[in-house]
């Protein structure tokens, strides 16, 4: 089995991602890979608190459990998706990036990721 930095290199070798994180609930990182190694505490804070808001407005519409939530910025999107109950995925990438590409990408690696925590 892939460890978690195995599998975070495969999000990172995709053109124009410049970070991916696994981050606890609690915000703080439990596995990252940047451009800059200097952001990811940073970034992780920012991933915890992001995930909130659209998981409070998916239980109140009744729409099921959230998969995925992207913020999209003029630099580029942020993508998170919930691993299990304890755990956010970050995916911070450039506006040029192939955003279908990433989203199969988490969608392909979610349950290798969640085996690894």
């Amino acid at each position: 089995m892939p460890s978690l930095e195995e599998l975070l290199q495969i999000f990172t070798d995709i053109k124009g991602v410049k970070a991916a994180l696994i981050v606890g609930r609690d915000g703080f990182v439990i596995e990252g890979s940047a451009e800059d190694e200097a952001d990811i505490e940073f970034l992780g804070a920012i991933a915890s608190t992001g995930l909130g808001s659209p998981e409070a407005m998916s239980k109140e519409l009744d729409l099921g459990p959230l998969t995925q939530a992207m913020i999209e910025y003029e630099g580029g999107p942020m993508v998170l998706s919930p691993i299990g109950e304890e755990a956010i995925l970050a995916i911070i990438a450039e506006a040029t990036s192939n955003l279908g590409r990433i989203r199969y990408t988490i969608r392909k690696n979610k349950d290798a990721i969640e085996s690894s925590i």
